[in-house]
Order: C-alpha cells, then structure tokens, then sequence
C-alpha cells in the first residue's frame, strides 16, 4: 500500500504511453540527465571492477584460488545489504543525494584500504567495503524515474542511463592489466 502510494504521489506508471519525438528532444537538452548518466558512468566502472575482479584481487593478497574465491562470498553480502539498506533509506524520506554520499564514504574507504593497507585483514577489508559502491546504481534509477515525467521522456532518460551503464561496464575491466599482477595499480586507482 505504502509503495502504491508513493507511485501514485511520482505519478509513476500513470498517464497513456504515446511516444512524442519532441520529448526525446527535451530530454537531450536537459542538463540534469547528463549529470546522472555521468553519475552512473563515475559508480559504474568501480563496481564492474569490483564485482568482477574481487576475487583476483583477494587472491593478489596471497590466498589460493579456492580461498580467494571462498573470502569472495561476503562481497556480495555487503552488496545485498547496502542496496537494501539505502533504498529503504528512502522509503524513510532520507533524500537520495545524501543516500548516494552515505554509500561513498565507505567505498571510498574500503579503496584506502584495499590501496595503501599492508596487512592481509586490512585490505581484504577494504575489498569488502568496496562493495558499497554497488548500491548507488538503484538510487540512481529511482532518481531518473521519479523525477522524469511523460512516457517518452522516461523512456529516453532510461536508454541515456543505461548507455551510460553500458560504457562504463567496459571502461572497469580494461582497467586490469597482466603485467601489473599482483597489486593491478590501474584497478585500484580507477576505484
């Protein structure tokens, strides 16, 4: 109920679906869908690095393969948990912007340790708190879509978001370089 009326008071999923060519336009001039594609480009690319190489980077620290991929199961966990807990922030009417630097203080942390930490528990620290930087991305979407009227303008803000999404999903991993294994300096400075 308390989800329905939210949507109801967005206007959410209300109104007809009629696509208008001049709405496209309007959402091209509009300054405010950049800064969130570019916000998504900026949360994006460390959280593709992390989601994907955290492994290669815990077993950088000197475990095993078979450890490295056992200490990688709480990454996942904190992403779980930052996602549930920040999009239940606003449910509470905490404002999304302060949502979005709540999440980045300790991911930016967590880049500190993983970065410039010699003790093994320390950085493996870090690589978890890292994972923080994966919940921006669904207040991001909310954000767009609560504050984006009119089918066609939904619509195209969604598919400029997801581009941006998209290049930085390939921007993360070309981060990982080979010849900078164990440490991958490249990675950690991107996050």
């Amino acid at each position: 109920a308390h989800i329905q009326e939210r949507l109801a008071f967005d206007q959410a999923g209300n109104g007809r679906r009629i696509f208008k060519p001049s709405a496209i336009l309007e959402t091209l001039l509009d300054p405010t869908i950049y800064l969130l594609s570019l916000i998504t480009i900026m949360v994006v690319i460390p959280s593709g690095v992390i989601t994907t190489f955290s492994a290669t980077l815990i077993r950088g620290l000197g475990f095993d393969s078979k450890v490295s991929a056992l200490l990688n199961m709480p990454s996942g966990v904190i992403s779980i948990f930052a996602t549930l807990v920040s999009t239940s922030a606003i449910r509470f009417n905490v404002q999304r912007w302060l949502s979005l630097i709540l999440l980045f203080i300790p991911t930016i942390i967590g880049a500190g340790l993983m970065s410039f930490e010699s003790s093994q528990a320390g950085a493996l620290a870090g690589v978890y708190l890292i994972n923080f930087c994966v919940a921006p991305l669904a207040i991001i979407y909310a954000w767009a879509g609560s504050n984006t009227q009119s089918y066609t303008r939904k619509v195209s803000v969604n598919a400029i978001i997801q581009i941006g999404f998209s290049v930085a999903n390939i921007i993360g991993p070309q981060t990982f370089r080979a010849h900078e294994a164990p440490r991958y300096i490249s990675a950690k400075a991107t996050i």
